[in-house]
């Protein structure tokens, strides 16, 4: 069973990355896009990395079912701006384009 939880997640969590990379090169810049890209990313990975260590002690001290009631809170506003990204980024991209065919 532990077998099949991992690779789930596993399997999950590779989709997430790829749609995530596509997402993050949407926003890059063509002219620079190495550089927002690895500015991004560690953005991205650096928070982790920042963040990681207090949730360990925020949830010894409170327990695993506040910690995640408190983290689906946190993460609810961001879920909904997914619902307003598409059409944002397609504005934005027309502008971008615009630009360079000028």
């Amino acid at each position: 069973m532990l077998l099949a939880v991992v690779a789930v997640e596993k399997f999950c969590a590779g989709l997430v990355t790829a749609g995530f990379i596509a997402y993050l090169m949407s926003l890059c810049n063509r002219k620079y896009s190495a550089t927002q890209y690895a500015m991004f990313t560690s953005l991205m990975y650096g928070a982790g990395a920042v963040v990681g260590t207090p949730m360990g002690y925020a949830v010894d001290s409170m327990g695993y079912k506040p910690f995640f009631a408190i983290s689906i809170a946190i993460g609810l506003p961001a879920m909904l701006l997914l619902l307003w990204l598409p059409q944002t980024n397609r504005d934005r991209l027309a502008v971008i384009n615009a630009r360079e065919s000028d």
